[in-house]
């Protein structure tokens, strides 16, 4: 014999809903961008789904926009590594760890291949910002460069009143 079922009748906590939105351009692939919009929560519990430190927080709102700072450096980044553009144009933005790595796998390629080949520019597509907290921000690019799109994820920190670039993934 089966025992009853008995529903809750406990008040539950309002979920926000998906809200979307289309992408600008047509692709054949099937773009969506789906984030949360806690504007329809009730306004007493906004703050518990605050999950996100203040990106205009006193400790970098006098420093250039992330997006656009990491867009140029994930661009110059892989002009670099095609040998387009020298990588002492870089060092004064990446940590030391970052460009000395950098300069090691430049110089592999050279050695290897020779002269480099001639490159068009590189082409941000995309990009996405995510603020880790108040002094740590990551974002993620697709760049297309000589035929090919590319991957390219950096981690800035604000040191010594400007972005730097502490970590840095080329796929």
């Amino acid at each position: 014999m089966n025992p009853l079922v008995v529903a809750s009748t406990m008040h539950r906590t309002r979920r926000p809903f998906a809200a979307t939105k289309k992408c600008e351009r047509a692709s054949r692939w099937y773009n969506l961008d789906a984030s949360w919009d806690y504007a329809t929560l009730p306004t007493n519990l906004r703050s518990i789904h605050n999950l996100f430190p203040n990106p205009d927080s006193a400790t970098v709102r006098h420093l250039p926009d992330p997006k656009l700072w990491s867009r140029s450096i994930a661009a110059a980044l892989l002009e670099v590594m095609s040998g387009r553009r020298p990588v002492q144009q870089l060092e004064r933005w990446l940590d030391d760890r970052i460009f000395e790595a950098l300069t090691r796998r430049v110089e592999l390629n050279q050695r290897l291949s020779g002269k480099p080949p001639k490159t068009s520019a590189a082409k941000v597509l995309s990009s996405r910002v995510c603020v880790v907290n108040d002094h740590v921000i990551e974002t993620t690019h697709s760049v297309f460069i000589t035929g090919t799109t590319h991957a390219v994820c950096v981690r800035l920190e604000a040191r010594r009143n400007q972005w730097l670039v502490t970590a840095i993934e080329a796929l």
